[in-house]
Order: structure tokens, then sequence, then C-alpha cells
């Protein structure tokens, strides 16, 4: 049966690189040790005591954030580009802020490349940061009004006279309740196509804000420019729905004010029905946890969660507790083989990146220091991330990425002869051949000797240790193997990468000799090889393609 009851002990190295990869952007060996030796409760609170929104971005140039007239100055990329290095910055704690952020990104989807406006995209992402510990009600409350927005689904252009349709329908087709089971012409049991037609006259009369230091255009809560209400072009009408939201009417108004008043009780008729929690708790299941929801799965663990995110009022730390905790999240529910959490995603292209660099402990400078280098390089990693299928923050279609939404596979699809090779090679890449590496490399000699523990048994000749961790060679690959693959080697595959990527016909006694002469003189050339050669074959190895 699965359970939500809580896993007590420690995590152990295996369970802590678990969560790591799951709820944040991974560990390097060090923080893997330091949550292995958590309770899980510890673990998972520290993962979610997350850190202030960082600085707006700053142009590499001025220095400057904001324009005098409240616009920012950097565009779109640059802006993405400052998410992405918070993200991945091996030089702070592991968070489980940033994985959330994109969390909600997958569920309320707006592309960068679509909206060409830095001052909305910048609005539209410090909201998803904003709410990150606040209630997702509360954050579709402003999503209805953001700039953004606006603009991706055509929010702005919509008036009394003809409305538009797109926002109302992805509101309830993706970002809230979901369709359900059809059930009759036009009609989806959540919601039906009338629905999204009196849906549509709630946001008439919304405009495009270019007033960004004007207040009285601003969202009073948070202080961010949202869309503004021209009342002379909105639907006054009042707004029944369908019997999905039991008959539920919005009142029409005539003021500004009430325009938004209107937006805001939609938003809470919409919440109020208990199909908008368990959509949206499936997704998170698929993000965090397996893309295989069973009907153990949904009795046991969805409607659970989705009591819980109902009773919080749709916070997602709560929920993310719950689950993070469970002997489910850790395969301690079942003995159960087929059905393994651990193990059961396979790593999008930006979550392969993101913990390769912070495991092994990649160069990145702080931003301070080298503005314009850092945002180059990550702008132009974006790139690479799309070769690989994952364009981040800019995903092809409003319903997200592929392989995050379309049955029956789901996150299956970021693996196909085109993109397999691709994030083998680029996997490869990053790993430097020695001296200072550039942005997003490593020295694999510097890794090995920082990363792999002395070993404390006996050598190959039987010389008690303990010995300094590389000399062994077993014990070297055991320890990169363990740490970074979330499922235990079979003996064949361990000798693969002992015997074939690491020796390459040496002798384990051969190897300890080879090291202990790099020891003393310093001369690598004969052990640097073989070493890169084995990270090179474990980054392109099935294994380490899932998470």
């Amino acid at each position: 049966m699965a359970s939500l009851q809580p896993l007590v002990g420690n995590l152990g190295v295996r369970r802590a690189a678990h969560l790591l990869r799951r709820a944040a952007f991974g560990g390097s060996r060090a923080e893997i040790d330091a949550f292995a030796n958590m309770s899980v409760s510890q673990a998972v609170t520290a993962l979610l005591d997350f850190p202030g929104i960082p600085a707006p971005p700053q142009d590499p140039g001025s220095g400057q954030s904001f324009n005098s007239n409240g616009s920012i100055t950097v565009f779109e990329p640059e802006i993405v580009s400052w998410w992405i290095y918070h993200a991945v910055n091996p030089n702070v704690a592991p968070t489980a802020f940033h994985k959330l952020v994109f969390f909600m990104h997958t569920c309320v989807t707006v592309s960068w490349e679509v909206v060409r406006e830095p001052t909305w995209w910048w609005y539209h992402k410090n909201w998803m940061m904003t709410f990150a510990d606040k209630s997702y009600r509360e954050l579709m409350q402003k999503m209805s009004v953001d700039m953004a927005m606006g603009r991706f689904l055509n929010l702005d252009t919509s008036t009394k006279n003809a409305p538009n349709e797109n926002y109302a329908r992805e509101l309830l087709e993706l970002f809230t309740v979901g369709k359900g089971p059809q059930i009759g012409p036009s009609n989806y049991t959540n919601y039906t196509e009338d629905d999204i037609r009196t849906i549509a006259k709630v946001f008439t009369g919304f405009n495009t804000n270019w007033w960004y230091d004007n207040s009285s255009y601003w969202d009073s809560d948070y202080g961010h420019p949202v869309l503004v209400a021209d009342p002379s072009e909105h639907d006054i009408s009042d707004k029944t729905l369908s019997a999905a939201f039991n008959n539920a009417t919005i009142s029409g108004r005539s003021s500004r004010s009430g325009m938004f008043d209107e937006v805001n009780e939609l938003i809470d008729v919409i919440f109020a029905q208990e199909a908008t929690s368990e959509f949206l708790v499936r997704k998170l299941y698929r993000y965090y946890v397996h893309y295989q929801i069973t009907p153990e799965i949904e009795q046991d663990i969805i409607q659970p969660l989705a009591q819980t995110f109902r009773n919080s009022d749709f916070h997602w730390e709560p929920v993310l507790t719950q689950l993070l905790n469970s002997r489910h999240f850790y395969d301690a529910d079942d003995a159960t083989p087929d059905d393994d959490v651990i193990g059961g995603l396979i790593k999008t292209p930006f979550e392969l990146w993101a913990q390769n660099m912070r495991y092994f402990g990649s160069y990145i400078p702080n931003l301070d220091n080298d503005r314009s280098g850092i945002q180059s390089w990550i702008y132009g990693y974006q790139w690479k991330l799309q070769e690989l299928g994952m364009y981040v923050w800019a995903p092809p279609s409003v319903a997200g990425y592929e392989p995050m939404y379309q049955e029956p596979d789901f996150n299956r699809y970021w693996i196909n002869s085109t993109t397999l090779p691709r994030r083998y090679n680029e996997m490869t890449r990053v790993m430097a051949g020695g001296g200072m590496p550039d942005y997003g490399r490593f020295d694999a000699m510097s890794f090995v000797a920082n990363n792999i523990s002395d070993y404390n048994g006996n050598d190959p000749l039987g010389n008690p240790g303990p010995h300094e961790g590389p000399r062994i060679a077993s014990h070297l690959v055991s320890t990169i193997t363990e740490y970074l693959f979330p499922v235990p080697l079979t003996a064949e595959r361990n000798n693969y990468f002992l015997n074939d990527l690491l020796l390459d016909s040496l002798s384990e006694i051969n190897w300890m000799f080879e090291w202990d002469n790099y020891r003393s003189t310093g001369d690598d050339s004969a052990v640097r090889p073989q070493i890169e050669n084995l990270i090179s074959g474990i980054l392109q190895s099935p294994e380490f393609q899932l998470s």
C-alpha cells in the first residue's frame, strides 16, 4: 500500500542523494553526506527554508536594474540567465526554492520568446518567486492580470464586443481545474465550453500597462505593475457558470476596482472545486515523484495531498512537506521493484546539467565579479539545452514541455534518437582537461582528490588501511557511482566501469602503483586519462540519465 506515513531515521547516502535530486537541483558529495546524517524531517525542513528573492538582474554595462520610468534595463534572455545562475550556483546551500518556482512555471506557462518585453517578463518571474511560499490560488489571481500573461494569451486585446477566449480556456484546462473525462458535447466534466465563453467576459477590458512608475496601475498588495482596467471596454453583465461550478454567478461591475474583484471572485469559485486541487497535485506528483499514477496512488497519495493543499489555502509547502517526508517518496512503503520512485524518472535536460555541475563542483564565479561573462555563458548554454529538448522558460506551447504532460510516457519523451547522443556528448564536454576550468567546467583530478574519501580496508596487496581513496580503484568507482546513480549497479555494470573504463587492461595493483607514482612526482599523465575516461563513461551512461 502506498503510504504517506513519515519515514523515520536518518536518510543515508542513497536517500539523501534522491531527495536532493528531486526536491532541489542535486548536491555535492559534501552536501549529500551532510543530508545523509540528518533525519528525514530535518532534511526536508532545511530544503524548504527558502532564501530571499535575489536582487534583480543588472545590465552588465551600466550596472542598472531599472530605468527611471520603472522599466527594467536588461533583456529577456539576461533575465532567464539570471534565474539559471541562482538555480544552479553550487556556491550556495541546496534549496527547494528554485525547483518549486520552475514547477509553478510548468503549471502556468508563459514563454519569454513570445513575451518580448523585459519588464513584463521580469515581473512575471518575480510573481513566481514571490508566491513560492504563498497561496497558488492567490497567484492565479495575480496571473490573471499579469502583463506577460496578458500578452501571451491575448488578455490585453479582449473587449466587451470581442471577448478573447484564449486565457479563459487555458485557465481551466491547464492552469487550474483540468478537463476531466468528456461526458457530452462541449462538456468536460470539470467545465463546459459555455463556461469558457462566460469566463472570457470576466477578463474583458484589461489593457497593456506602459506606466510602470504610476502606482495607481500597480497591484495593491505587492507593488507590481499589472494590466490596466478599462471599465468602458468591460462586459458588466452578471456571469453565471455551469453546474460544474454549482451555477456560481460573478456579479458584473462597472469600476476599475470592481473588474479586479470579478477576477478574484472567479478564481475563488474555480478553487472551490475539489477537482482543482486534485488536478494540480497530480502535476506535482509527476514532477517530483513518478509519471505513473495508479488507482492505488490516486487513493492513497493524491487524494490526501489534495486535501492538504485545500486545507492550507493552496500553499505548496505543506504538500511538499508531507510528500517529501513520506515512506512512499523513498520506496519504503512496499518491496515491489517495478514501481520504484528512486530512479523512476528521467532527468530533464536542465536537471542533467545542473546536477552535474553541482556534484562535480563546476567553476562558477560570483555573479558580481563577472556579470557580463556569466550572463553570456548561460545565455549560450540555453541554446545547448534547447538542442536537448528543453528551452528553459520558453516551452514550445502553452501546455508546456511535452514530456511533462504528454501521456502515456511523460518524462520518457526526453529521450529519443536525436537527444540521447546530445545528452551524452554535452555532459562530457563540461569536463576540463586540466588547469583552471572555464565557466561550468570541472577538473577531474581535482574532483577525485577532494571527493573520494579514504579507504579503511586492505589494499590489493593486503596492506591495512587507511589508504588514500583514489589509490584503490574499486573504491574510487563505487564511491562516484554510489553518489551519482539512483540505482545500485549490477556486478556486470560495476565491472564495466572498473575494468573497461578506469583500469583498461591494468590490474588494480598496477593502478595503485600508477597512483602512488603520480602522488610522489606530480606527473598525472598515466592516471588523468583513465579518470577522465571513467567520469566520461559515467556521464554517458543510462544510469546517469535517471533521477
